[in-house]
């Protein structure tokens, strides 16, 4: 019997599990603590022997404990427990106070030992700690699920599915309980009814759930609404075994990226379609966008003409040009024209340059539009050219005139004197 007894003292003084033995009664004691209440609680056993089990007990938790102990004093007050029934025991969860007055998790089984009470347990802090960080974590999670904008789904690759989001129900119009059901025919019947093209967005998930990789794709449906889908894997050990989906109703945004489009295609069509010679320039005279006109004078093509300087392609030289209108521009911030007539370019032009500002109200370069005047200038060439004419004949008629008046006032003195003879 003692060596018996010797033995299970060692054990009980070698194990890392905490061992203690207690009083039946409704104000139990410690009469025995293992060695291992030290590394783990950091007592000594002088600290507990004979000290009040409740004093050590979290208050929540000392109600698991109480019953316990009813329990086994009524089974002995009508001797249903013996020393023949040591297998009679109760799992136990409850925090226990360490001597530095923080709280640990213990799981224990209790055991009758005759007329005392034989609790071995294990200190599970760590893994009940990550399990509450696990259940915070969860908990945020679903709130963040829940509040996004966005339907969330986490499908599987049989076509069903262990989360959604009621913003996933909403977006796709499931009833509630079918979305309770997860009815997998029905709700496939239900989205399939509803999609533009829906044997091309059923095959497309098939094959989503066999990719390893993230994918963004757009889901269109029969009332005009469009959805942006983007999907990642889950993998376990390696193999994937589901996917995340993510929906969000873009249909405002691709009407207003639709419109935009629109509206470039409308602006370049009237860009290109101008006589005149236009393209924008930044502050450096660089040319950034050029109308095919500008295109056309220069014998280049768009996209040898964007990001050179203006007056290298315009005049053939490493420095603007004298009169160069954008000079001024810079200046004073306002709209110039300057004729130029540069031999290199060919053509007489009208320049203007009007100032383009950024968000900050600082300039930033300029519409540089060039008109060509060389007919303009033919015209007005032509018009001096018969206004001198017209000169010359006005003064020619206006000295035969004078002539006349002259030769006529002479007849008359001569008429005159002949009279008088």
């Amino acid at each position: 019997m003692k060596e018996n007894e010797d033995k299970y003292r060692l054990i009980a003084q070698s194990t890392s599990d905490l061992i203690c033995t207690i009083t039946f009664d409704l104000n139990p004691v410690h009469t025995y603590i293992s060695p291992s209440y030290k590394y783990v609680l950091g007592y000594d056993p002088s600290d507990l022997i004979s000290k009040s089990v409740w004093d050590f007990i979290h208050p929540d938790d000392k109600i698991g404990l109480l019953p316990l102990l009813k329990k086994y004093l009524s089974a002995i007050g009508k001797d249903i427990v013996s020393k023949a029934a040591p297998d009679k025991f109760e799992n136990l969860s409850m925090r226990i106070k360490d001597k530095g007055g923080r709280w640990h998790y213990i799981e224990c089984t209790a055991n009758m030992i005759g007329k005392e009470l034989l609790l071995v347990s294990k200190d599970v802090t760590e893994q009940k700690e990550t399990e509450n960080k696990l259940k915070e974590n969860e908990k945020l999670l679903s709130l963040i699920l829940q509040s996004t904008d966005d339907g969330i789904l986490v499908g599987l690759k049989d076509g069903s599915f262990v989360y959604a989001n009621e913003r996933f129900a909403r977006m796709w119009n499931i009833p509630d309980d079918m979305m309770r059901e997860k009815n997998r025919k029905k709700l496939h019947e239900f989205v399939y009814s509803q999609l533009k093209n829906p044997s091309g967005f059923f095959t497309e998930v098939d094959r989503l759930y066999e990719l390893d990789k993230e994918h963004l794709g757009v889901v269109e449906f029969k009332d005009g609404r469009i959805f942006e889908r983007y999907s990642v894997p889950l993998k376990k050990n390696g193999k994937i075994w589901g996917r995340v989906w993510s929906f969000r109703d873009v249909t405002e945004r691709k009407k207003a990226e639709e419109t935009i489009r629109r509206s470039a295609e409308d602006w370049s069509m009237t860009f290109n379609a101008i006589s005149d010679a236009i393209f924008l320039q930044d502050i450096n005279y660089t040319i950034i966008k050029a109308n095919e006109a500008f295109c056309r004078m220069v014998k280049l093509k768009p996209e040898d003409v964007v990001g050179k300087r203006c007056y290298r392609l315009l005049h053939n030289t490493d420095t603007p040009w004298p009169d160069c209108p954008f000079e001024k521009t810079k200046k004073n911030n306002k709209a110039h024209t300057s004729e130029i007539n540069d031999p290199h370019i060919g053509t007489p032009l009208l320049v203007t340059t009007s100032p383009i500002f950024n968000d900050k109200g600082e300039l930033s370069g300029s519409v540089h539009v060039s008109k060509d005047i060389s007919q303009i200038k033919k015209t007005e060439k032509e018009l001096k050219d018969k206004i001198h004419d017209l000169e010359v004949f006005r003064s020619v008629a206006v000295g035969r005139e004078t002539k006349m008046i002259e030769l006529k006032k002479r007849i008359k003195e001569l008429e005159d004197k002949l009279s008088k003879h």
